[in-house]
């Protein structure tokens, strides 16, 4: 059998659409702020892509699909972890 688990907080329409803000810069730097821990053999990296920039000269565009591509990485290191995104 299959446990749900179930949220105390209400739904925010505002934390989902900060989902399709543009994100204006790259970024590179280990994260600090770690909820828990990070198993010390998860090793590798994750790779995950998107819009990133969703709008032109301030002009939103008309769907997600068509803003400029944005890849984010998060390389697992012995317990820690390194966040970068690029543009593509």
């Amino acid at each position: 059998m299959q446990t749900v688990s179930h949220t105390t907080q209400p739904y925010n329409i505002k934390d989902w659409q900060r989902g399709y803000e543009s994100q204006r810069q790259e970024a590179a730097y280990w994260l600090e702020n770690i909820e828990g821990t990070v198993p010390t053999d998860l090793n590798g990296t994750l790779f995950r892509n998107g819009p990133g920039l969703l709008d032109i000269n301030g002009q939103s565009i008309q769907h997600p699909f068509d803003g400029d591509g944005l890849v984010c990485a998060f390389t697992f290191d012995r317990g820690r972890v390194y966040f970068r995104n690029r543009y593509v």
